[in-house]
């Protein structure tokens, strides 16, 4: 008897004249317009997504407009300098301690002791060039380590090997080291910042410094703070580490940020892992977490998912429930293609994320090229975040808030109605969508699990390949 999830597949599959879903690996199973469709239980969950032509891209830029970001404006920097976030954020000193002493529900001192221990690698070894928190040191570090009688040493001979089998033996490396999923792009410089800026607790206390590209041997960390990248590191490897679907599902409260940290904490120790193996095989890396450039659009252009309302990157398999790193390199590898599923289509009927912000930081509006304030980029088509607001609902708490990646529609376990929307997303019929949003809502999906009820649950929904 054919159930009702193999219908679902089937009659879409049908409807395009496509072969069927039984592939263990990415394997094209189709064309529409001249895109590949692409089908992966391991990659992309049991979507379907379209992979970009060469030179095609998922999103729009305005040329004229658009520059490289300034790290000084991202509003983690702003708190240190700007009076106005900084003094609108510092009324609210003391939360942590007054919510724990009170109990307050998601907010105890298990809650923030969880947290805590969660960010433990990324607080202890996290710091490194450009990145806020320490300018020299750390598992982000721009010096490698050095592997055992391999100095001087020529590069890997890779002859043996097809560019293809190449690329996934550092993708499969991402992943053995920690990685959830893992892309190749190359470099585009207009993601790179323009300026570093990075805290530190020693002597400068703060580092304000350009970041250049320019035609060195290998990667330089000026006196003055200057950061060089070689041109010739045209490759970047993105990198993408799922969050606990339960934990996130407490948002706001304890277990939701433990889960932000843990991501953090895996993106140190991969990115940094990563970064040796490829330096072990002779050639040059920079490990990155949220330092030196823009992560959500490398990860675009590397294909592991597309730009959401939310602002933030929506991959096939987990959705929005992801956190970046990246490794910038000389390496030869093969880029891998964007990748587009609906998610534009699918946000523009949706909306819930907005809807649930109790920052009202995300837009409700339609997609501009207009940033709100200068923690935007100008000159690239989405919805603009407002992220002073969206970091005051931190300061008023004393956690992180992710509401938005617990309510979209795209962060589920699988299961028939997420094979349904897998199925109709994209299929320009802004109609459907919108069925399908109502049926997510009426299903539960996106409501919070009280964190108590997280430490009593007899099963964790954590998705495994």
């Amino acid at each position: 008897m054919t159930n009702a999830r193999e219908m679902n597949r089937r009659g879409f599959l049908g409807r395009l004249g496509l072969t069927a879903l039984s592939l263990p690996a990415a394997a094209v199973v189709g064309k529409i317009d001249g895109d590949e469709v692409l089908a992966s239980p391991v990659e992309y969950g049991g979507f379907l997504v379209r992979r970009a032509q060469d030179g095609d891209l998922p999103y729009e830029i305005d040329e004229s407009v658009l520059s490289r970001f300034d790290q000084r404006n991202e509003v983690f920097s702003r708190e240190m300098w700007d009076r106005e976030v900084f003094e609108s954020e510092s009324r609210f000193d003391g939360v942590e301690e007054e919510n724990i002493m009170t109990n307050k529900p998601g907010y105890t001192r298990l809650d923030y002791a969880f947290m805590s221990a969660a960010w433990t690698i990324a607080g202890a070894f996290g710091s490194g060039a450009g990145a806020i928190g320490g300018s020299n040191g750390g598992l982000y570090s721009w010096q490698p380590l050095g592997g055992p009688g391999m100095d001087g040493m020529p590069p890997w001979d890779a002859s043996d090997w097809t560019p293809e089998e190449v690329a996934q033996i550092v993708k499969k490396a991402a992943l053995f080291f920690g990685a959830s999923l893992s892309g190749i792009a190359e470099l585009d410089q207009r993601w790179i910042y323009s300026h570093r800026f990075t805290k530190d607790f020693s002597d400068p206390p703060e580092i304000y410094a350009p970041i250049l590209v320019e035609d060195v041997e290998s990667p330089e960390e000026r006196d003055d703070g200057t950061l060089v990248i070689p041109e010739s590191m045209r490759n970047v490897v993105v990198l993408a580490f799922e969050m606990d679907f339960d934990a996130i599902a407490t948002y706001p409260g304890g277990p939701g940020a433990a889960a932000t940290g843990n991501g953090y904490s895996r993106m140190t120790f991969t990115a940094a892992c990563l970064a040796e193996f490829i330096r072990g095989l002779g050639y040059q890396a920079i490990p990155c977490g949220n330092c030196t450039g823009l992560s959500i659009p490398m990860a675009v252009d590397a294909g592991l998912g597309e730009l959401g309302r939310l602002g933030m990157l929506i991959t096939p398999k987990y959705g929005p429930r992801v956190r970046l790193a990246k490794v910038i390199t000389d390496m030869p590898l093969l880029p891998d293609r964007p990748v587009s599923f609906g998610v534009t289509e699918f946000c523009e009927a949706c909306g819930r994320c907005a809807d649930d912000c109790p920052g009202e930081a995300i837009s409700k509006g339609e997609r501009t090229y207009d940033p709100i304030d200068i923690s935007n980029s100008p000159g690239i088509l989405r919805w603009p975040v407002n992220h002073p607001r969206c970091h005051l609902v931190w300061a008023q708490t004393g956690l992180d808030c992710a509401n938005c990646i617990r309510v979209c529609p795209f962060n589920k376990p699988e299961g028939w109605l997420h094979d349904a929307t897998r199925a109709l997303i994209g299929a320009d019929n802004i109609t459907m969508d919108q069925v399908m949003l109502k049926l997510d809502e009426a299903s539960g999906y996106g409501e919070q699990l009280e964190p108590r009820r997280y430490w009593k649950k007899d099963r964790f929904v954590h998705i495994k390949d």
